[in-house]
């Protein structure tokens, strides 16, 4: 009998929340996004905590990975300090492999050592991955010969360490806007583009006005985080509107100074 086995990788850089028993073998405990405000030469230090929830042992290995994204939902996990503002070398990390025994919790230390450069500035950012290393499933023996084939899961969670210096430059691009309609009403779509040197956390929204200015009040969109040299796709819901011409005010609001707005004409059919 032939014998197949296949590994399937899943990814994930926020807490994983299934039913499947593979799937909460060993957890991540808290955020997933540790971000340090930082100098020239400082030194900082955290930990990642994992809990077992596995009725058998459980090991994990740990790596560095740099991290992008894309408005279009793509991501890249690079290698370590690949990126032009990668941290990677900046971090070390100890211990690189855990095995957890049934309940029990342990700790991954990481010290980040931020060069002693009066010439950085903004933000730097990479990944620690915690991966599970799948426990071995036994082939039951079948008395055709047909292939027989095991799923091993691996799930991984990327905990984002994120160095941000002063002096950074914050911009912002609108490089997509697209009006859909749903059965519950318009959708505005928009990609937006970080091109500067920090990260920016935005929230968007967007004040719709008729052909004759009437405000037809405020639209607020989703939430996103966005590094340099990334991109993410917003949404805003405008409800249900009549055939006609429309302006749009869009604004991305960083809560601080950094504030970026676009002015937009729609048409309605």
């Amino acid at each position: 009998m032939r014998k197949l086995r296949l590994l399937i990788l899943i990814g994930i850089s926020g807490l994983l929340m299934l039913s499947c028993a593979d799937a909460a073998r060993v957890s991540v405990v808290g955020k997933l996004t540790r971000s340090f405000d930082v100098a020239a030469g400082d030194v900082r230090e955290g930990q990642i905590d994992l809990r077992c929830n596995s009725e058998d042992a459980s090991t994990v290995r740990v790596y560095q990975s740099d991290y992008t994204f894309q408005a279009d939902g793509s991501n890249a996990y690079g290698e370590p300090g690949t990126l032009e503002r990668s941290n990677a070398a900046w971090i070390s990390f100890s211990p690189s492999e855990v095995t957890l025994q049934p309940g029990q919790t342990d700790v991954i230390h990481f010290e980040m050592r931020v060069p002693d450069d009066h010439g950085l500035r903004g933000s730097y950012w990479s990944m620690i991955m915690v991966e599970a290393v799948p426990a071995p499933k036994p082939l039951a023996d079948d008395e055709d010969d047909r292939p027989k084939i095991t799923l091993n899961t691996v799930f991984r969670y990327g905990i984002q360490i994120v160095a941000n210096l002063t002096g950074g430059e914050a911009s912002l691009q609108f490089v997509r806007r697209e009006l859909v309609a749903r059965e519950d009403g318009l959708q505005l779509q928009i990609d937006a583009a970080n091109n500067g040197e920090i990260w920016l956390n935005l929230s968007m929204w967007a004040e719709l006005f008729d052909a004759q200015g009437r405000t037809l009040g405020r639209f607020t969109g989703n939430r996103q985080r966005i590094y340099p040299g990334c991109s993410a796709a917003f949404h805003i819901d405008l409800g249900k509107q009549e055939a006609g011409q429309y302006q749009s005010l869009v604004v991305a609001d960083n809560g601080d100074e950094n504030v970026f707005g676009a002015q937009y004409d729609l048409q309605v059919n």
